[in-house]
This record gives structure tokens, C-alpha cells and sequence, in this order.
């Protein structure tokens, strides 16, 4: 049911973020992660710290994250070079679908197509 009330229209979101994500076996954390590896998908890889400075997210809590992620096939990790402590991560093609599957439910429903003249009628109510 629509309100127009802000603060319940926030809650009502929030319940069906919440919703979307269970119904895909993601929590609201987890989906952080994703989403961070996702915004960031032009790069090789983000680094775990990188992560918790982006979700503001304990780094305990994203190590916890990250083990579950990976163990469910959605991101990968590997160790930095040199450095074994930098560890990368990446998102499998398994994490995008699942990612994308979510975006896709979080979406809004799209408007109905309108004639033209309706359209035309719209936007000069706005001029």
C-alpha cells in the first residue's frame, strides 16, 4: 500500500530491500560487499580494505562477509604479491548474475507506455 507519509514510505522500502535480498540468500551486509565490488568493477580487484573503508563495516565483520561470499562461489580472493596480508577481491560471474538479479527486483515497475499526445500533455504542464 503507497503512503504519502516520507517516514513510513522509507520503512515500506526498506522492508522490501530486506525482503528481495532473503528471497536471493543475501544480507543487507553481504549486499554492501557486493554492491562496493560491483561500483568498482573497473579496477583489478578491490582490496579487503578498501571494503571496509566503503561500507564502514568492521573489518572482523567483512572477513566473516568475505569467507561466506567466497565459499558460496560469488567473489574471489587472492592474495597481493608481496604483500600476503593485501588480499583482492573480485566478483565471479556468479556473484554479477546474482547482483544483477537483485537490482533487477529492487527496480521500480516502469510506467506504462502513453500515446503521444499524452506524453506532449505532460511535459507542457512543466513548461
Amino acid at each position: 500500500m503507497a503512503t504519502n507519509d516520507p517516514i513510513k514510505k522509507f520503512a515500506e522500502q526498506a522492508l522490501q530491500v530486506e525482503r528481495v535480498l532473503g528471497e536471493h540468500g543475501l544480507s543487507g551486509n553481504a549486499a554492501r560487499v557486493l554492491y562496493i565490488l560491483d561500483a568498482a568493477r573497473r579496477l583489478e580487484g578491490v582490496t579487503q580494505k578498501q571494503v571496509v573503508d566503503g561500507t564502514y563495516l568492521p573489518k572482523d565483520v567483512v572477513s566473516k562477509l568475505v569467507r561466506s561470499l567466497v565459499g558460496a562461489g560469488l567473489l574471489t580472493q587472492e592474495r597481493e604479491g608481496g604483500n600476503a596480508r593485501i588480499k583482492r577481491l573480485a566478483m565471479t560471474d556468479s556473484g554479477r548474475a546474482l547482483l544483477s538479479r537483485v537490482k533487477a527486483a529492487l527496480q521500480p515497475p516502469r510506467p506504462a507506455k502513453q500515446e503521444p499526445e499524452q506524453r506532449h500533455r505532460r511535459l507542457s504542464f512543466f513548461d
